[in-house]
């Protein structure tokens, strides 16, 4: 059973004129879409898709010339956006605050108690504790990326939106961000992740949208039901034997691979190549999408969606 929508777009259009004597440029066209509680949601696209102009557009800092945004189904208005997280592409916190009092400012701006457990638990959960009272100008790249994660968070908001949260992390940081972003779908949040990382798309995602010239051409709810039978793979080696009697399509580097709407059914067919003594390349569960497929709809000269 789906849950209610704690995030939906009505036909979302904004314009920006680029000069007094030139027509409106639109930024975003007829957008709508929904997010529901607990899903991790992908926003992608080129650059200059419209990616800024809608998140702008769902914190309220931009008033979109037609369509609507709802919240649980209301109106959103300013009550409901205490209600969300902003993790910006680019760090904006204040430069000459260190990251405690930071995360105190946060609370105090949410009316939430400036409670000092809550703020060092955070600070230790992302290893910041050692760096908790020094000057954010300080700090390297990867720890203020840290710190603008606690303070999207730290006031336990319902729906999150990351803007390239893992740009200017090592290797241990993204680790953590990345378990950060898991416990959340765990705990029933709600998340917008816009990156040009699409691994970490295909990872985290439950849903992706995909914007193109300021419009919507990609929702993988669209293909929820031709990738249904796509649950499994068998993929082999070309081989002098026979291929068993089943669907097989050729691969661009030469292999042969056949799908399957179930594990039993998978198991059984790979059993048979076995028998065959043909070569099994590799087996295992669909991925719906891939990096290949998805960033197609990418290129501004192919508009899907008109």
């Amino acid at each position: 059973m789906t849950s209610a929508p704690i995030l939906e777009l009505q036909s979302i259009s904004k314009s920006f004129a680029s000069s007094l004597f030139r027509p409106k440029q639109k930024a975003i066209s007829g957008l709508s879409f929904t997010c529901s509680e607990g899903q991790c949601i992908g926003l992608l696209g080129h650059n200059g898709a419209g990616k800024t102009t809608t998140i702008k557009t769902i914190l309220g800092l931009l008033r979109p010339d037609s369509g609507s945004i709802y919240f649980r189904q209301k109106p959103m208005n300013h009550n409901h956006r205490q209600h969300l997280g902003y993790m910006p592409e680019t760090n904006k916190l204040a430069q000459t605050l260190s990251a405690t009092e930071i995360l105190q400012f946060q609370l105090r701006y949410y009316d939430r108690s400036t409670d000092i457990t809550l703020i060092n638990n955070m600070l230790q959960k992302l290893d910041l504790w050692d760096h908790r009272h020094k000057k954010l100008k300080t700090l390297s790249k990867g720890l203020c990326r840290r710190v603008a994660w606690a303070q999207a968070t730290i006031h336990d908001p319902a729906l999150m939106i990351l803007d390239e949260p893992f740009s200017g992390l090592d290797p241990l940081g993204r680790e953590l961000l990345t378990d950060s972003i898991k416990n959340l779908k765990k705990r029933k949040k709600t998340i917008i992740l816009c990156s040009h990382e699409l691994g970490s798309i295909i990872n985290l995602c439950d849903d992706i949208l995909i914007l193109n010239q300021g419009k919507l051409v990609f929702s993988s709810k669209d293909l929820l039901d031709s990738h249904s039978i796509r649950q499994y793979f068998i993929k082999v080696q070309p081989s002098e034997s026979a291929l068993p009697p089943m669907k097989w399509e050729k691969t661009s580097s030469g292999e042969w691979i056949s799908y399957f709407p179930d594990y039993e059914l998978a198991k059984k067919s790979l059993c048979y190549c076995m028998d065959k003594n043909i070569l099994i390349h590799s087996f295992g569960k669909c991925s719906r999408f891939t990096e290949a497929f998805l960033i197609d709809f990418f290129h501004t000269t192919k508009n899907k969606k008109e």
